[in-house]
């Protein structure tokens, strides 16, 4: 992936603003020549999906540009070292920019094969979070080798029965509407029992526990099983700030749909309006993020989450934080059978991560009438038209492998120098192509 110089102004611009470099960009100043080991920060961004760039020649913490000496020899060292400290070593494309005469040194790490995940350096698995590297946790561990699995080889979590279930532990209204919906959209089972209809759809097992899919969508509180199924929401301000660092925290918790609409509900009460008039000459107030956009990644964020152990028992839960800048949602897993680049498209196809939750969602309304998940891959088409009409940036789609984030950009907010990202969120952890778009 090849920069051009708007792009690398663009993203240091960027950077000034955050006073941070990011998840998918790691900035170095290279003083005094090639940084003496960059083995973690290059194992971690083989351990991306997407890969991370490293830029040379840009000092922290004003983001200026001195350049290098010896261009070449940076762009030599840096191959060199992605070669020989990372096992299996990662792919590794350089280059060299010139802004206002001096020279920048940029080297794009492609992310390894799935199957060739984890990436080590010095025997240790690094993963990359906000702007730094770390080695992975166990559970961290167990994610990538859930990943690496054939789809026909992976393990159906939500499929999982949870014992001590039974249906006298769900909602009897959200219940009865998903058997309804169930039966009148599946002709052949319209004679089935209740009983039979559920046991179909993996609802219930034959020994009647539920499984994690139906304690999920249809439980009364399904965190008596499993408290990492709630939703965190807080408004967060940057480091360094005098005054609270977060405000009206608050957890959600229920079935699915109850999560979303909390949630939602939430996000409209924490942003701004704006006061537009319609085409028939009225004024109106206008949420300043269109909320089918925010409803969207936030169902996606609860229904495709990673369900499996290596989370539910690990307190790993979805997270909906809101900023100066930005609305950030980030969820447990990483993609699953799907790229960024296809998120992107226009043209695409539904993948659901937890299957039989995927089903019973797209049966489930919420408060204002819609379905949960619309079910036909339409989901992320509506963000992104949302957000156009509303004469907003496109949205940010950050996967690092174990979590998966996606930011809303506020209009004309942020613009202050000193509105930095979150920390341990950081609200732009984009590479430029992201920023340009």
């Amino acid at each position: 992936m090849m920069w051009t110089v708007d792009e690398l102004e663009d993203y240091l611009e960027h950077c000034r603003l955050l006073q941070s470099d990011t998840t998918t960009v790691e900035v170095k100043s290279g003083r005094g020549g090639m940084p003496q080991s960059l083995g973690a920060t290059l194992c971690a961004f083989a351990n991306m999906p997407r890969g991370g760039t490293v830029i040379i020649g840009v000092a922290e913490p004003d983001f200026a540009v001195h350049g290098v000496d010896d261009p070449g020899a940076i762009e030599s060292v840096l191959a060199d070292q992605a070669r020989t400290l990372v096992e299996p070593a990662p792919f590794i494309e350089t280059q060299t920019l010139y802004v206002e005469g001096r020279a920048v040194v940029l080297g794009h790490v492609e992310g390894v094969l799935p199957h060739q995940r984890p990436a080590l350096y010095r025997g240790r698995p690094y993963l990359r979070m906000a702007d730094g590297d770390y080695v992975m946790s166990a559970n961290d561990l167990r994610m990538v080798a859930v990943d690496k699995l054939h789809a026909r080889e992976a393990i159906a979590y939500d499929s999982a029965p949870v014992p001590g279930s039974n249906l006298e532990v769900c909602d009897a209204s959200v219940l009865k509407e998903a058997v309804a919906e169930l039966r009148s959209a599946t002709p052949r089972l319209r004679g089935a029992s209740d009983a039979e209809l559920l046991e179909l759809f993996r609802v219930v097992d034959s020994q009647g526990q539920l499984s994690v899919a139906g304690l999920y969508a249809l439980g009364r509180f399904p965190q008596g099983f499993f408290p990492d199924l709630h939703i965190s929401a807080a408004v967060q301000y940057p480091a360094g700030e005098e005054g609270p660092r977060t405000r009206n925290l608050e957890e959600f918790y229920g079935p699915v749909p109850d999560l979303v609409d909390g949630a939602v509900a939430w996000v409209h009460r924490n942003i701004g309006t704006d006061l537009v008039y319609g085409t028939d000459g009225h004024l109106r107030e206008v949420p300043e993020l269109p909320l089918a956009a925010v409803r969207e990644v936030i169902a996606n964020a609860v229904v495709h989450r990673d369900l499996g152990p290596e989370s539910l028992g690990a307190g790993k839960f979805v997270t909906v934080r809101l900023t100066r800048q930005a609305l950030i949602v980030t969820s447990p897993g990483g993609l699953r059978g799907i790229s960024v680049e296809e998120l992107r498209g226009k043209m695409l196809s539904p993948v659901a991560v937890n299957p039989r939750l995927y089903t019973l969602s797209t049966k489930l309304r919420l408060e204002d009438g819609e379905r949960v998940i619309e079910g036909q891959g339409g989901g992320m088409r509506v963000v992104f038209e949302s957000l156009r009409k509303a004469g907003l940036r496109p949205p940010a789609l950050i996967d690092t492998g174990v979590r998966f984030t996606v930011i809303l950009w506020r209009a004309g907010r942020g613009d202050d120098e000193h509105d930095a990202a979150p920390h341990g969120a950081n609200a732009s952890s984009l590479s430029a192509p992201e920023l340009r778009a």
